[in-house]
């Protein structure tokens, strides 16, 4: 396995970690901005490109994402974790 691939699984665990540690610990409710914010944030700025990502809006409160939302938010957060492990790997290499 390699260090990249290694990396991109640990930010992507713990990320995923975090989000259900919010979903189902009450202590962790400060955090729950936090975990919104990591799903709305990435369908914001698509949403601005006119990529449809919601679903049909309720009356008083937020539009949740449909299911291309959801892919799409993963795939953002996957792309920037790959990333992100790429570069400190190509830091972190002996040669």
């Amino acid at each position: 396995m390699t260090p990249t691939l290694r990396l991109f699984l640990l930010f992507f665990a713990a990320h995923a970690a975090l989000l259900a540690a919010v979903l189902y610990w009450p202590a962790l409710e400060p955090l729950a901005g936090v975990a919104g914010a990591s799903l709305y944030l990435p369908l914001l700025a698509l949403s601005l490109l006119g990529v449809p990502l919601f679903a049909g809006a309720k009356p008083g409160g937020w539009a949740s994402p449909g299911p291309a939302g959801y892919a799409a938010a993963a795939l953002v957060w996957a792309a920037l974790w790959l990333l992100l492990a790429y570069a400190l790997a190509r830091l972190l290499r002996k040669d």
